[in-house]
């Protein structure tokens, strides 16, 4: 996968690149005039004016629905190719960043008509993909639509078909689309297949399923989101930096012992319930909460885990964190946050009764230690 000076390297030579293999129907570009085409008209057809281009490139597409007349808005990971688009489209409003770390804060400000998405989100997981998504559909005006237009099949053999077929110039750093799997998590959206190799996907504002929480919006000051097995060895840092805990709650963290918290569950509950999330800043993750939505009782979110970095630690920002999942939880309906604290920790039970957690009672744990339950009505 090319990084940020990568991307300026190839900026030069992106269009003569991607015109070549679209010109002899190879792999990766196959069809690539057909995907971009078929947004173009669908933009104009059934959206407003106001679009936002993740990934914008040097601006093949968003040039077009710039000369249109549309307020084009964008984000890439290219300065370079910032620098060309800019050339062609001297008022859009464009800007640096990688959106894997979020999108900047003046794009977040605004409501969309259409969102784009040309040969960009392959660089995500597919569960990153999913969650950046339902974000995006967040940004969307009503009656507004996402367009993806990407290295995209129908099914995963048809994927595997392919791979087999390109051989060594398939490119393994990069994740493409696979519709049948997507609609698990977005049950209306649509696919136009347009090669061998590529196609458009396309869903609304309300094309997804429900989910309990929008991770994105737990937080106003730090980006949130689900943490994956990419992440374990952020997540061995932060948690390597708090011996205190480990002290009261033996083993020592391990990367088997992440793996069994990421998937631990209480009895009834499923994997859809868990919330095992990561809090970033500038990129780097500071805080770890591992959250169960309606549990024990369907007015409850349970806290198994909150654990700060040690640099981010007596500055406030553990409150910040827990004031605000208060304020978001109750906005969704909860009635009580409850948790338990190792008895004897007294770093943790200082902590959550600062935070208005009040104990019930103690009890013997799971892993054999004794713990105080505690409550936070909101």
């Amino acid at each position: 996968m090319l990084d940020s000076k990568g991307f300026d390297l190839w900026a030069d030579g992106y269009d003569r690149s991607v015109g070549l293999s679209e010109e002899d129907g190879t792999y990766p570009f196959a069809g690539y005039k057909e995907v971009l085409g078929e947004i173009y008209q669908r933009v104009l057809r059934e959206s407003g004016k106001k679009i936002l281009d993740i990934g914008f490139g040097t601006g093949t597409l968003t040039v077009k629905l710039y000369e249109k007349g549309c307020e084009i808005y964008g984000q890439d990971f290219s300065e370079k190719m910032i620098a060309h688009a800019k050339e062609k489209m001297p008022k859009a409003h464009l800007y640096h960043g990688d959106f894997s770390k979020g999108l900047a804060g003046e794009l977040e400000k605004e409501r969309y008509d259409a969102i784009l998405a040309t040969y960009s989100l392959h660089h995500l997981t597919d569960a990153k993909k999913v969650e950046f998504l339902k974000k995006l559909q967040g940004l969307l005006k009503q009656g507004g639509y996402i367009y993806i237009g990407d290295v995209a099949f129908e099914t995963r053999e048809e994927l595997e078909q392919c791979k087999k077929q390109t051989g060594e110039s398939w490119d393994e750093d990069e994740i493409y689309f696979v519709y049948g799997e997507l609609k698990k998590s977005f049950p209306t959206m649509e696919f136009q297949q347009c090669s061998h190799c590529a196609g458009v996907l396309s869903l609304g504002k309300e094309d997804c399923a429900p989910e309990e929480l929008a991770v994105s919006q737990v937080s106003s000051q730090y980006q949130v989101r689900r943490l994956e097995e990419s992440d374990i060895s952020e997540i061995i840092k932060v948690c390597s930096g708090n011996k205190i805990y480990y002290e009261y709650c033996p083993p020592f963290v391990s990367e088997e012992g992440v793996r069994q918290d990421m998937e631990a569950l209480p009895p009834g509950k499923t994997k859809e319930d868990k919330y095992f999330l990561g809090y970033f800043s500038e990129g780097k993750l500071i805080a770890l909460l591992d959250l169960i939505a309606r549990y024990p009782d369907q007015n409850t979110a349970y806290v198994g885990f909150f654990m700060v970095d040690r640099e981010q630690q007596h500055q406030g920002v553990g409150t910040q964190m827990i004031e605000e999942l208060c304020r978001y939880l109750k906005k969704r309906g909860f009635q009580k946050v409850e948790l338990a604290w190792v008895t004897g920790n007294r770093q943790a039970e200082n902590f959550w009764k600062k935070n208005r957690f009040i104990p019930l009672s103690e009890r013997d744990s799971s892993v054999g230690v004794k713990v105080m339950a505690a409550r936070r009505n909101l």
